[in-house]
């Protein structure tokens, strides 16, 4: 954290040593060693009747922020079952006609589709982080396809895939 110096402190390395009055500050009162303020700011803060308090006060609030960086504890946000997993899993196994509905082609042309995919050089990945299958993948993008305007919100997307809003959005393009 930088040095913070109360409003009126000079701070000593600055301060010009020809100075004929060096135990005198501009406001007049006495200078503090940096070991005596700092015990000074202790009884202040016990004691804000002690002139000077205030400042002192915000001195101190400001290293306790810096030192816990948040002021108020960060939830998280509760996230309810992902859909894809059961749109992939049971539905498109037993249940054709809502595995259409949701992704607007049938499980076999989706199968065939996605194997046809999985050998395009863009689903390949030279990173220590793989990435999320080509099934996973096809069906969020086609979950999207089926959406148009605002139906179609990267947020909506990613509840259902359960997945990061910004995932939906950096899914790789294909170009024939």
């Amino acid at each position: 954290m930088p040095d913070l110096f109360p409003a009126g402190y000079l701070d000593l390395d600055e301060e010009d040593e020809s100075d004929s009055d060096s135990s005198r500050s501009q406001s007049g009162e006495d200078r503090d060693d940096e070991e005596g303020w700092e015990d000074d700011m202790e009884d202040d803060l016990e004691d804000p009747t002690h002139g000077g308090s205030s400042t002192r006060w915000v001195r101190v609030t400001l290293e306790e922020m810096y030192a816990h960086h948040y002021e108020a504890p960060h939830n998280t946000f509760p996230h309810g079952p992902v859909f894809l997993r059961h749109v992939l899993g049971p539905i498109k196994d037993t249940h054709p006609d809502l595995f259409h509905q949701e992704l607007r082609m049938s499980p076999y042309t989706f199968d065939k589709l996605m194997h046809r995919l999985a050998g395009d050089p863009v689903f390949a990945n030279d990173s220590q982080n793989s990435q999320m299958p080509v099934e996973d993948q096809l069906a969020i993008a086609l979950y999207q396809f089926k959406h148009s305007g605002n139906a179609a919100s990267l947020q909506k997307v990613a509840n259902w895939a359960g997945v990061g809003k910004g995932t939906s959005h950096s899914l790789p393009r294909i170009h024939e």
